[in-house]
């Protein structure tokens, strides 16, 4: 099933996911994701909205949450352009 499908049955919108992953992985809140490289919550939100190089987030409903294993691969392509 891909990701659409998934989508539509789950009602889950999917936004610059980098690697597959299975339903049962948990996801992580905006607050989680800030703790990890120690930023603020409401930049967590922007760097999701960003429309280059967005923070990979998924749509729950109106809540946004996060895969850490897509977080952490953001992060290490920030860290080798810089």
């Amino acid at each position: 099933m891909g990701l659409s499908s998934c989508s539509r049955l789950c009602g889950v919108e999917t936004q610059n996911i980098v690697t597959p992953r299975r339903l049962s992985e948990r996801l992580l809140t905006a607050d989680e994701v800030a703790g990890l490289p120690a930023i603020p919550r409401s930049s967590v939100y922007e760097y999701a909205r960003r429309r280059h190089q967005p923070l990979p987030s998924v749509s729950v409903g109106r809540h946004r949450r996060f895969v850490r294993r897509d977080v952490e691969h953001w992060l290490d392509e920030l860290c080798r352009r810089v």
